[in-house]
């Protein structure tokens, strides 16, 4: 995700549905704390509140990523282990549409368990939270 410091960060929503849902955010490589998730970084979400939308903020342009020595912030929703990495620059660390480096998390969803024998990760049925 693009955050540009001093304007409106990206909102991440979330979504829960089959019950109730406790969930949490956390901010990595971010030294300084320049990372702001609001308006909390842990919540409950309920059948009566299904839903809850965080806006991620940046005090200050951070150098990072490709071709620096710095690794960029990460945030991190869970359940689920959903990983951004926040850019703070107008250009791209690679080509829209091309491929990742290796070296940025993915910010492809995952769900809410994994198989502790390994294999295809599995979903329980009573509960999930959606990140849009």
């Amino acid at each position: 995700m693009i955050v540009v410091p001093g304007l409106f960060g990206p909102l991440i929503s979330l979504r829960a549905s089959g019950g109730t849902v406790d969930w949490t955010v956390s901010v990595a490589n971010d030294p300084d704390h320049l990372v702001n998730v609001s308006p909390a970084a842990a919540g409950t979400l309920t059948p009566a509140a299904p839903t809850t939308t965080l806006r991620i903020t940046i005090s200050q342009f951070v150098r990072c990523g490709p071709g620096t020595p710095t690794w960029c912030p990460t945030v991190t929703v869970s359940p689920g282990g959903t990983t951004f990495a926040v850019w703070t620059s107008s250009i791209l660390p690679f080509p829209s549409g091309g491929p990742r480096p290796s070296n940025l998390p993915s910010t492809r969803p995952s769900t809410l368990s994994s198989n502790p024998r390994g294999g295809t990760p599995t979903i329980p049925q009573r509960r999930r939270i959606t990140i849009r």
